[in-house]
């Protein structure tokens, strides 16, 4: 566990960390977290980009014009009307890949979003995990 909190707390770290955890350490993580004032989500990567797409949609509330795509998911999650916080920490539980092209723009996704909250000072992390 002391891994996945030095990598979150890490400003310089990498943006996607993928590691297997159990649900009990998933739940430890969220409230300590939270109670260091980031906002915490959790969502399902399914076996679609629809789908992925709408956990994201659902998960932080985006605003009717998302558009179910990368680029969009990028234009709501660097929004500067998002909600304030200390860090944001999204936790995605993988019960099954992406096909391959999916998931590598989905990393490179991911870290353009870290990139752009870092360059204000702001956390942002991806947590990929398997659950054991």
């Amino acid at each position: 566990m002391d891994q996945i909190i030095d990598f979150i707390s890490d400003t310089n770290s990498e943006a996607v960390m993928n590691i297997e955890i159990n649900i009990k350490e998933i739940t430890e993580i969220v409230e300590l977290m939270q109670s260091k004032a980031f906002i915490v989500r959790i969502i399902k990567l399914n076996e679609s980009k629809a789908k992925l797409f709408d956990s994201f949609a659902h998960a932080f509330d985006f605003p009717y014009y998302f558009n179910n795509n990368w680029d969009s998911l990028v234009d709501c999650l660097t929004n500067e009307d998002m909600k304030v916080a200390e860090g944001y920490l999204v936790i995605i539980e993988k019960s099954q890949l992406l096909i391959d092209n999916d998931e590598k723009t989905m990393l490179k996704v991911f870290h353009q979003i870290c990139s752009r909250w870092k360059e204000i000072g702001i956390q942002f992390k991806f947590l990929i995990v398997d659950t054991d």
